[in-house]
């Protein structure tokens, strides 16, 4: 068998810095992973967003929301370079304002160990969000909540969703909580993609 084949974005929301910073910060210490595998890389979807810590781009859009809109052109630009490729992972880093800790969405096409394996890796650096609910979605467990991509209530917007549904076996949305140090968030987006990547080559 061939390496596994990765994705990694972040800074679709330009008001995420830590995001992008762990994506920058994580690929400079793993160059020999990055020769190994098969990597798409986006560590800034949105700099107009993050050089004006808006998380919209200067048309005023939520890329997160258009994904599945080609007539965004950047959202088209991106959906044409990944048109034809597959991924075993797919990892979208983002950041929340309201977060109480860092927490996790895992899509995948049945259920994996591979979330409650990185909740334990991270809180090493940050506590895991305790919330209930997030955007009014129920949250299995602390900091974790696992959604199947064929649930016809997932939104069609989503860099997230648009992957599971085209191109990616699982996709994870890993967030950090905006209001904490900003070291702790890149260490912990760091430690996420690192052990991700683990997971993945262990059970390819």
């Amino acid at each position: 068998m061939g390496e596994p084949s990765f994705y990694l974005s972040a800074g679709i929301h330009g008001d995420e810095a830590g995001a992008t910073e762990g994506a920058i910060a994580w690929a400079e210490e793993n160059g020999s992973l990055l020769e190994q595998a098969n990597w798409t890389i986006f560590p800034c979807l949105n700099p107009f967003g993050l050089t004006n810590n808006l998380r919209v781009n200067a048309e005023g859009r939520d890329l997160n929301r258009e994904c599945h809109n080609p007539e965004v052109p950047m959202i088209r630009a991106w959906q044409s370079l990944l048109t034809g490729r597959r991924y075993d992972l797919a990892m979208c880093l983002h950041e929340d304002y309201d977060a109480q800790g860092f927490y996790i969405y895992e899509l995948a096409e049945r259920p994996l160990s591979l979330s409650m394996e990185l909740l334990a890796a991270a809180r090493r650096f940050l506590p895991a969000d305790v919330r209930r609910k997030i955007d009014d979605r129920p949250f299995r467990a602390r900091g974790f909540m696992q959604r199947h991509f064929l649930d016809p209530s997932l939104p069609d917007g989503p860099e997230s969703i648009y992957l599971g549904k085209n191109h990616a076996s699982v996709c994870l949305t890993l967030e950090t909580p905006s209001e904490f140090d900003l070291d702790r968030r890149i260490r912990t987006q760091v430690q996420l993609i690192r052990k991700s990547c683990d997971w993945i080559r262990r059970n390819s």
